[in-house]
């Protein structure tokens, strides 16, 4: 069921329930009221019988004449009786009129007065002390006029209730109607988006109210996945180009070796061509599968205990094993007492690949003069500072060089792909950490990673 149709069929029942609780109240008192004006009359009746046929002796003929008038208009169907001590009837205005069970008698002897009803007959008796003896008198009738009321309550109220729950759902279909209308809209923008039209946003109005923010969390998903698909369309771009230019080289290579006889030196510089091409296709895809993975991160084991001192004093000995110069200057600087505070929870390899890259990145930018690479704790957070005397970066590189594949034009003359160091942001950000450049141009970068 929709539920622009749930909420109408709620909204009906809701208000259907109150409207039928408050037409019953409705019935319920006016049911009492015109019981208790009845046992009123019924009330009267029984004091003017008291009157007439118990306090004659007593009353002048004026008032005995004003008691009879009275008791000469009497109540539909009604049935008046007298009874002695003995219980016997010593007056009534209806032989046919069936008498009062003893047990009621004895309940209006114990009261004094009592009101009841049997069927649609409704009863009233006192108890009567008189000089002659005491007395039971009661009256009874049937309240004819005031059930025809009643019955054409009942029939208003339900032709009302029949009515009112017609008009209920129909006004209640159309404010369900008027009020998801927004949603609606926002659904069928929603529909005219496809791939070929990201660039496309939900309209927002001006309510600041729950459409609103629908429409608007709409648009901020929108415009992620249009980010998303331009960063994964330019990534497959420079992807395809980068992979295309070593297996270019490739294939021109052996496409000249092939042409024909070759000697064993044009063999064996032909075989490094292609030798170096394939050694940077395969670091290439290496690269990318990394990156993969990185994104699917629930493959990689995050909960190693990794302590960054060993780790950089591994990544500095490493590195200045394959150079004669031994570019790497490693500084342990402030340190904890307590060195279990200089161990984060991660992955050792995924950290030693990213941050020996910056060290390698600082050693290839600055044409191997020495890299200072420092580490700092504090209460705060623990830092490693990676800082070249390479040939810098510009403020607007700065913003990209996380991107894959991007190049700054000062680094284009040197070897690389522009993988590295997003994969090393990467890195760094699934372990919790930060990295800030500081850059000026020929007098070196310095990257600062923050855990």
């Amino acid at each position: 069921m929709k539920i622009g149709k749930r909420l109408t069929m709620q909204f009906t029942v809701v208000v259907g329930l109150i409207f039928a609780c408050v037409l019953i109240a409705v019935y319920l008192l006016a049911l009492y009221n015109t019981q208790t004006i009845f046992y009123e009359r019924l009330k009267e009746r029984v004091f003017i019988t008291a009157n007439i046929f118990l306090e004659n002796d007593e009353l002048t003929k004026e008032r005995i004449q004003s008691f009879e008038k009275k008791f000469a208009h009497s109540l539909p169907f009604e049935h008046i009786q007298i009874y002695d001590d003995k219980k016997s009837i010593v007056y009534t205005n209806d032989v046919k009129g069936s008498p009062v069970s003893p047990a009621i008698l004895n309940s209006i002897i114990k009261n004094d007065e009592l009101s009841f009803s049997e069927k649609e007959r409704q009863y009233f008796g006192i108890h009567y002390k008189d000089n002659q003896g005491n007395f039971v008198i009661t009256a009874s009738a049937i309240d004819k006029f005031g059930g025809e009321k009643l019955n054409f309550l009942l029939l208003v109220c339900f032709s009302a209730y029949v009515f009112s729950l017609v008009l209920i759902y129909l006004v209640g279909k159309r404010f369900s109607r008027k009020a998801l209308e927004p949603i609606i809209n926002v659904m069928s923008q929603v529909r005219n988006i496809t791939l070929s039209n990201l660039n496309l946003r939900v309209v927002e109005g001006k309510n600041k109210d729950e459409i609103d923010d629908l429409a608007h969390t709409f648009n901020d998903m929108l415009q992620r996945l249009q980010n998303s698909f331009e960063v994964e369309k330019t990534f497959i771009s420079n992807a395809s180009h980068e992979l295309r230019t070593p297996l270019t080289v490739i294939i021109g290579e052996l496409q000249v070796l092939l042409s024909k006889q070759r000697n064993i030196d044009e063999l064996n510089s032909t075989s490094k061509v292609i030798l170096d091409q394939s050694i940077q296709m395969k670091e290439l895809v290496n690269s990318l599968l990394l990156l993969s993975q990185i994104e699917d991160s629930d493959k990689i084991n995050f909960n190693e205990d990794v302590r960054l001192d060993e780790l950089l004093l591994e990544i500095t000995q490493n590195i200045n094993s394959k150079y004669k110069s031994k570019p790497v200057h490693l500084n342990l600087g402030v340190l904890p007492d307590e060195s279990q505070n200089l161990s984060i929870t991660g992955n050792r390899l995924l950290l030693y690949s990213a941050i020996s890259n910056l060290i390698e990145n600082g050693i290839k930018f600055s044409y191997e003069k020495q890299v200072d690479c420092s580490l700092n704790y504090s209460k705060l957070k623990t830092e490693i500072t990676v800082k070249d005397q390479g040939i810098g970066i510009t403020e607007s590189d700065i913003k990209q060089l996380f991107h894959p594949f991007f190049r700054a034009d000062n680094a284009r003359a040197f070897k690389g792909h522009g993988i590295g160091l997003s994969l090393s942001h990467k890195i760094i950000k699934k372990h919790s950490g930060e990295i800030a450049i500081k850059s000026s141009l020929n007098q070196g970068t310095s990257f600062i990673i923050s855990f």
